[in-house]
């Protein structure tokens, strides 16, 4: 039974580990301070190297060296309130997802690139002695993608794809509850590498005016192996908890795009953005041990998203662009299935931005405030007096880009 509880905090983690880029949850669309300024919408318009993240097919500019680096931190907020219960906030941390690309024109039509970036990642800590220490203290979750990526323009059309080398490993921490003897402390961290493709295209149909962008990110599969540590272990309990190997399996999801971007005048561009995100095939997860009497298996039902972008940009003058975009973000996961390691909504993020150019060299910095909406879970995990649970959580981001194109 005391396996169990770990193991119900361990699978949602996991269940984290693998909604890598889903709307909501723990999607990490914050690739370019330029981007995070126009809410994601890039996938029309997008014509520098953060494309090898937004549509590989816009990296494809002519010839010459394109090198982007930034971050774009984010600063989360977020409470809990069991059923007639206080309020309780979790603690804050800065989390620093990172970018950067590299792209060479090696003609006016063929361009090659690497990127390195962080599309999924979380981080959530609780006071070690709240109430539902027993489901999580803290949950950490981080996705390295390394994206290898050619594209090639034919006429009005360019084409690009890329290979995805993809780095996950999590951490989880939490406390099982021992009658009349106190709490052991658990901590689990396992790693895994996958691979997978992307593909995008580009089509000019009005020469600076209409552009049409689609784009598809394959799903990727992890065979996550770690380790779980156990610590306070009382005498009478340890011969169960002993330190231990655990793997499991999962699945990123496979991802859609299709994009619009429109130039009423030539100063200003805007680009629609709708994405698909194929969460229906995360149903369950399935985790085993070294000793396989702790083997567990738990439902998740997740189903499918979708989410919608717009986003405007406008050029003031050869030095200077300014930007913002609205984003409508929705979640895959059911109430049931619902806990506090993850306290997710569907969301609504709001984006500023802009870009100043001097000579070759650019900075471009953008903000979002990202709104979720409150939410309430019914998970049968939770304890009666606790449920249902109601969670509310804001962000900000803060992003800055450098880039230099010769």
């Amino acid at each position: 039974m005391h396996m169990k509880k770990l193991m119900v905090g361990v699978m949602a983690l996991v269940a984290v580990a693998g909604s890598t880029a889903r709307a909501a949850g723990i999607a990490v669309d914050l690739q370019s301070a330029r981007g995070v300024g126009m809410a994601g919408s890039m996938i029309g318009l997008v014509d520098d190297a953060s494309g090898m993240y937004y549509n590989p097919a816009g990296i494809v500019q002519g010839q010459g060296l394109e090198f982007i680096i930034g971050a774009a931190p984010i600063v989360p907020f977020f409470k809990a309130t069991p059923n007639g219960g206080t309020e309780l906030s979790g603690v804050t941390n800065l989390i620093p997802p990172f970018h950067t690309y590299f792209t060479y024109g090696i003609s006016d039509d063929l361009t090659v690139g690497l990127g390195i970036f962080t599309p999924y990642g979380l981080k959530v800590e609780w006071d070690a002695n709240w109430p539902a220490r027993t489901i999580i203290t803290s949950a950490d979750l981080k996705v390295i993608d390394i994206n290898p990526t050619v594209g090639y323009r034919i006429g009005p059309v360019r084409i690009g794809a890329g290979v995805q080398i993809v780095r996950s490993t999590v951490e989880l921490k939490k406390d099982i509850a021992l009658a009349g003897l106190g709490y052991v402390n658990t901590d689990l961290a396992g790693g895994a590498w996958g691979w997978g493709g992307n593909v995008g295209l580009q089509w000019e149909a009005v020469p600076k005016v209409l552009q049409f962008g689609a784009t598809y990110r394959s799903q990727v599969k992890l065979d996550v192996t770690g380790n779980v540590h156990f610590d306070n272990v009382p005498p009478p309990y340890s011969g169960t908890f002993k330190d231990q190997g655990a793997s499991t399996s999962l699945t990123l999801p496979n991802t859609f795009g299709l994009g619009v971007a429109y130039h009423p005048i030539p100063e200003l561009a805007l680009d629609f953005d709708v994405n698909y995100f194929g969460w229906q095939q995360f149903q369950a997860i399935d985790i085993k041990f070294d000793n396989p009497q702790l083997n567990t298996y738990e439902a998740k039902q997740w189903h499918h998203t979708w989410n919608y972008r717009i986003g405007a940009e406008y050029t003031l003058n050869e030095h200077l662009q300014l930007r913002a975009g609205i984003l409508y973000d929705l979640n895959p996961s059911p109430d049931y299935t619902l806990l506090p390691d993850v306290p997710d909504a569907d969301r609504l993020n709001f984006g500023l931005g802009a870009t100043y150019r001097f000579g070759a060299f650019r900075i471009e910095a953008g903000y979002q405030f990202i709104y979720f909406f409150p939410r309430d879970s019914t998970s049968p995990v939770l304890s009666p007096q606790y449920n249902p649970a109601h969670y509310t959580a804001t962000a900000h981001v803060f992003a800055l880009s450098f880039g230099v194109k010769i």
